[in-house]
This record gives C-alpha cells, sequence and structure tokens, in this order.
C-alpha cells in the first residue's frame, strides 16, 4: 500500500516519474506473476479470465514505462530551453 501511495505521488508531483513508475510498474509486475498464473490453469473459462487480466496489467506496466520515458524527454528539453 505504502509503494501504491509514494508512487502516485511522485507521478503527480512530477519531481520523479521515473521513480514513481518504476516503484508501480515492479509492483504490478511482481503481483502479476504471484496471482495470474494462467500457465498453470487447465484450458477453460478460469484460464481466459486469468490471462485477460494478466496481459490487462501488463499493458499497464507498458503505459508506466511510457510515462517515465516521457517525463526523462521533458526533463531534457527544460534543460535545452534554458541554455
Amino acid at each position: 500500500m505504502a509503494v501504491q501511495v509514494v508512487g502516485c505521488a511522485a507521478i503527480v508531483s512530477g519531481k520523479a516519474v521515473w521513480l514513481g513508475a518504476g516503484l508501480l510498474g515492479g509492483l504490478t509486475a511482481a503481483a502479476e506473476i504471484l496471482t495470474h498464473r494462467f500457465w498453470e490453469l487447465d484450458k477453460g473459462e478460469r484460464r481466459l479470465t486469468t490471462e485477460y487480466a494478466f496481459f490487462e496489467h501488463l499493458g499497464i506496466i507498458g503505459g508506466l514505462s511510457m510515462a517515465s520515458i516521457a517525463s526523462n524527454y521533458r526533463i531534457k528539453s527544460r534543460q535545452t530551453n534554458r541554455s
């Protein structure tokens, strides 16, 4: 819970987006590996819904990665404009 609060605060504040996105992405990845182990389930509806949830959260991790990259470009852009 603390990781979620700190990660969100870092992203919203814009001060350490890379850190917040990294924390939230790492937490989401760990949770997915531990909870949505669709590869261990037999074929059927339960496996399918678990697989959908896994890949949905994988997309969230991708979005967090993109936010981190975009914030890096924003920082570099500000530094270039100041010079």
